[in-house]
């Protein structure tokens, strides 16, 4: 028990029921005890108030049993405390945590969004290059960043006047309809029709069409023998 103090009293105190009013006396001074502990009321020094007096046996046994009581409803009470402080804590790091991981999700999708620009001016850059040899053969495109290309092949092909007091995107636009206007490379057999001329074979192909030209050789022997 945690009452050993009053053990003395326990002893001395007569064997009978319990004292006129003690009950009451033995609550609020328990209940007065509770709320100290909860914290929900200050302990004060009150030499006006009698002391309490436990004068039987059946005196001392309901108040052991009252301030066990009240211990345990402390206890629960004091273990709730705790829990929902914890609770609380835990829950304000889940949300830093939280926090923190957006931020590192937004700084990812940030330097891969960079990285994705990155790589397509890198092949826009290389594709007005590839366009601006084709619309100006000869043109120098070393050391030149991609809008001064652009503005060299504009004026190049426009004049003067197509680039003078335009901006990057206006000078990106006739760029661009210049290059739509590109004629579409010609495949072999075009060309052949063209030029008049046999495309060049590789090592297969030129074997292949020396022995049908054998083959055929040999087919028209006979018309040269009878002239």
């Amino acid at each position: 028990m945690i009452f050993d103090r009053f053990r003395a009293q326990i002893k001395q105190a007569p064997t009978v029921g319990l004292t006129d009013g003690i009950e009451v006396k033995i609550a609020e001074f328990v209940k007065l005890w509770g709320d100290m502990q909860r914290g929900e009321r200050e302990f004060t020094a009150d030499s006006q108030r009698e002391p309490l007096k436990l004068l039987t046996d059946a005196d001392v046994a309901l108040f052991t049993q009252s301030m066990e009581d009240e211990l345990v409803r402390v206890e629960t009470y004091l273990m709730a405390e705790m829990n929902r402080a914890h609770n609380a804590r835990v829950a304000q790091m889940d949300a830093e945590i939280a926090a923190r991981n957006r931020e590192i999700e937004a700084a990812k999708a940030k330097l891969e969004a960079q990285d994705a620009e990155v790589i397509r001016r890198g092949d826009r850059f290389a594709e007005v290059r590839q366009l601006a040899g084709k619309l100006a053969p000869g043109l120098a495109t070393d050391g030149l960043v991609e809008r001064d290309v652009v503005r060299k092949v504009v004026r190049l092909k426009m004049g003067d006047g197509a680039v003078a007091g335009m901006t990057e995107d206006q000078l990106n636009a006739r760029f661009d309809i210049l290059a739509a206007n590109i004629p579409a490379p010609q495949d072999p057999f075009q060309r052949v029709m063209k030029d008049g001329a046999r495309p060049a074979l590789d090592a297969k192909q030129a074997a292949d069409q020396a022995y049908a030209d054998m083959v055929e050789s040999l087919r028209n022997a006979h018309k040269e023998t009878k002239h």
